[in-house]
């Protein structure tokens, strides 16, 4: 029997599986023996085992004959051969494994099939040593277990799960397809579907809950409310996760504008509070038109976000502080990805690390070339929906900043919610703070 000791297991989850299954007294990858014959290794075939019950959880293999986990034809496993790499006529069913060079008149291929060895090296490629990766994949793929694999489709009751490929689908789809009708779950003409929300064309909004919506587990990206059943979807996650959370009444919020020189503007709420809105051009969070309150947790990044595209010297800066306590969507402390295996926290590895993978794509650099009204479009709808339609309420998004790393928030109030030090409160979200102007030079 092929055996290993736990000096090759780096999760501390699957160790502690392992450490109750030891049997034999040697290890077959580094010599190790036991020298009281107290067994130190499990065996091969354990960890295996459980590896692949892992990977069970994520994918599905596909059956070598018969139905496909969903509907529709597999094409052959294998190679296709070269006079035969076209498909039927008509769109490609989602989970419908499609070879890369697959031609699919009229549809989109699927996710791509897997084989056995690249699934176990999804599910634990940093669990173990890589020499003990090598074994188990090889046990893996000589056995039953080699077959082709497909990630699992969307579970309603696991709001994570794929939920990376819904979004990228969701970023094309407005992009290039639909966006001033997409938060309206209908359409007409050819492809419409059917509005499946409660209440629809009522003024239905945020209170209605993401419960009397079809979740997205039920629908295809040709549906109309697709759209809106992803982003209902992020904030089931979002909640789920504990990321909707509270900036107290009275933290800064910092902006700025740049400057030729070192002397100060005498800034009012007017003048460096939200923009007005005849003025408001577009942002990653707002479309023309639409005034947010774009800020910082700190003079610094305040200084390098509006210094990235403006060559002038100095930045003069000032601090908002928050009139009352507002929720956001804290994009910036997120919890680490749990291990798969990890009996109590496993059911959120794909929520979280979906989060993860979704906050970095808020915050990467984009490119001024002219497609940035294009880039933007998926953050703006996704910030419209968390400002009118999400059941979170939140105020704001708090995420990190594309140009150092640090905090960055839009908060969800024009000009009107700006006040000065001495103004009445009335409805204001955020007031100019005495005493915070000063100047700076821009970033290095």
């Amino acid at each position: 029997m092929t055996a290993l000791c736990l000096r090759h297991i780096h999760d501390p989850h699957l160790r502690t599986y392992l450490d109750s299954r030891r049997t034999a007294t040697a290890c077959a990858f580094c010599g190790r023996t036991a020298d009281d014959r107290t067994p130190l290794a499990v065996g091969l075939d354990v960890l295996t085992e459980r590896v692949m019950r892992a990977v069970e959880e994520a994918y599905e293999a596909v059956p070598s004959d018969g139905p496909v986990p969903s509907d529709g034809p597999v094409p052959p496993d294998g190679p296709v051969p070269a006079d035969d790499r076209v498909l039927a006529d008509g769109p490609v069913p989602a989970n419908v494994v499609v070879p890369a060079d697959v031609v699919v008149p009229g549809g989109r291929p699927g996710p791509a099939h897997r084989d056995a060895g690249s699934v176990v090296d999804a599910v634990c490629a940093t669990a173990v040593d890589a020499e003990v990766l090598a074994a188990v994949k090889s046990r893996v793929e000589e056995g039953a277990w080699a077959r082709l694999w497909v990630r699992r489709p969307p579970d309603a009751t696991a709001p994570g799960r794929a939920l990376g490929d819904d979004w990228a689908e969701f970023r094309e789809r407005v992009r290039h397809h639909r966006r001033y009708t997409l938060l309206s779950g209908t359409e007409t003409g050819a492809g419409a579907g059917t509005d499946t929300r409660v209440g629809a064309g009522a003024g239905t909004g945020a209170a209605a809950g993401i419960g009397t919506r079809t979740a997205v587990a039920t629908l295809t990206p040709a549906d109309a409310s697709y759209p809106l059943a992803v982003l209902d979807r992020i904030s089931t996650v979002i909640g789920d996760v504990g990321l909707a959370r509270e900036l107290p009444a009275g933290q800064l919020v910092w902006r700025g504008r740049m400057r030729a020189d070192r002397s100060r503007p005498g800034y009012t709420a007017a003048t460096i509070g939200s923009t007005p809105r005849a003025r408001a051009t577009a942002n990653r969070m707002s479309p023309v038109g639409i005034s947010l309150f774009y800020g910082s947790a700190d003079p610094e990044t305040a200084v390098a976000e509006i210094s990235a595209h403006d060559p002038r010297p100095y930045a003069a800066v000032a601090a908002f502080e928050l009139v009352r306590a507002v929720t956001v969507v804290d994009l910036t402390d997120l919890p680490e990805t749990p291990s798969v295996f990890d009996a109590k926290w496993r059911s959120l590895h794909d929520p979280i690390q979906f989060i993860r993978s979704f906050a970095a794509d808020l915050s990467r650099p984009v490119v001024l070339d002219g497609r940035e009204h294009i880039e933007y479009v998926p953050t703006q709808v996704l910030t419209e929906y968390f400002r009118c339609l999400s059941p979170l309420g939140v105020d704001g998004i708090r995420f990190r900043s594309a140009q150092n790393g640090g905090a960055n928030y839009v908060l969800f109030t024009g000009p009107e919610g700006c006040v000065d030090a001495a103004a009445p409160e009335g409805g204001a979200m955020l007031r100019l703070r005495p005493h915070t102007e000063h100047v700076l030079a821009r970033s290095a």
